[in-house]
């Protein structure tokens, strides 16, 4: 049975695509014994805006591992533009449009 996250990610991927169509790259990190400790559940570009989103449910939105928050700030010293814990698809396209509006204002 897959995770409640799992319907958020899929819910987020819809929305990114569906509102971006081909200017929108998503891969979904699914976390299994290869993968490094604390990657995003969701990273990719949407029209050259980098993001990164750790997906979480409401109940779990405090339960973020050391690990992950380690690598959401290395992600953010590194320059990538959105770096986020969220729990909804309203959550991961005002961050992305906040992130253009703030691009445009420069």
């Amino acid at each position: 049975m897959s995770k409640p996250e799992t319907k958020v990610q899929e819910k987020i991927q819809k929305a990114l695509k569906t509102k971006y169509g081909t200017k929108c790259y998503i891969q979904n990190n699914h976390g299994d014994a290869f993968t490094k400790r604390g990657i995003p559940d969701l990273q990719g570009y949407v029209e050259g805006i980098s993001f990164a989103f750790e997906v979480k449910t409401p109940d779990t939105m405090d339960d973020a591992s050391l690990a992950q928050k380690v690598v959401r700030k290395q992600m953010i010293e590194a320059g990538i533009n959105v770096a986020e814990i969220i729990c909804s698809f309203e959550e991961a396209l005002r961050l992305i449009e906040e992130f253009k509006e703030k691009k445009n204002d420069v």
